[in-house]
């Protein structure tokens, strides 16, 4: 929205004012500071807008001075660059297109709202994380297996096996014993 207002206002002042020949263009080329290529077909224009590269290769062309009817053949002359300082005038004027603001007020507000709503996305996203982590860690409290107890576990059967082992070899060496005073 804000670059269709401000591509419709340059064009229009362009096709309004005339270049250092005296000229006016109504019609391409040179009619239009900005363009939308070929490629457009509908929705929002900004990706497909583009500088007019028949003003960008041939800058005289460019409609600086104003359509002066007072003048000889509407043409006050070379160095006439009121058309230019309404081009820069465009900085300051405020358009209902826009909310009631200027280009640079809109455009501050646009990014200033992007960046809150990027932060409030980013704290939405921290919170849904921490949440799935906790969800995660009682669902697994609940019906997973607890590593720490599942250890604890193993250590106890591993000193009953090595209790039980001691026996045996100590039965071993009493029968081994016995068999030698037998013997």
């Amino acid at each position: 929205m804000l670059y269709e207002t401000i591509t419709s206002q340059f064009n229009a002042l362009q096709t309004a004012g005339r270049d250092l020949s005296g000229t006016q263009h109504t019609a391409p080329p040179y009619d239009e500071l900005f363009t939308t290529d070929a490629a457009y077909v509908s929705g929002p224009r900004l990706q497909f807008m583009r500088v007019n590269t028949a003003l960008k290769d041939n800058s005289d062309r460019l409609a600086l001075a104003d359509d002066d009817a007072t003048a000889p053949a509407n043409f006050a002359g070379i160095g006439d660059s009121r058309n230019a300082a309404k081009m820069a005038k465009l900085k300051n004027t405020t358009f209902a297109a826009l909310n009631g603001q200027n280009f640079e007020g809109f455009h501050q507000t646009t990014v200033s709202a992007l960046g809150t709503d990027t932060r409030s996305f980013k704290d939405r996203f921290e919170s849904q994380e921490l949440l799935l982590t906790q969800l995660d860690g009682r669902r697994q409290s609940i019906s997973g297996v607890n590593v720490d107890e599942e250890a604890l576990d193993l250590m106890k059967f591993q000193r009953a096996f090595e209790a039980s082992s001691r026996i045996i070899q100590t039965y071993n060496e009493i029968y081994q014993n016995i068999i030698n005073m037998v013997g």
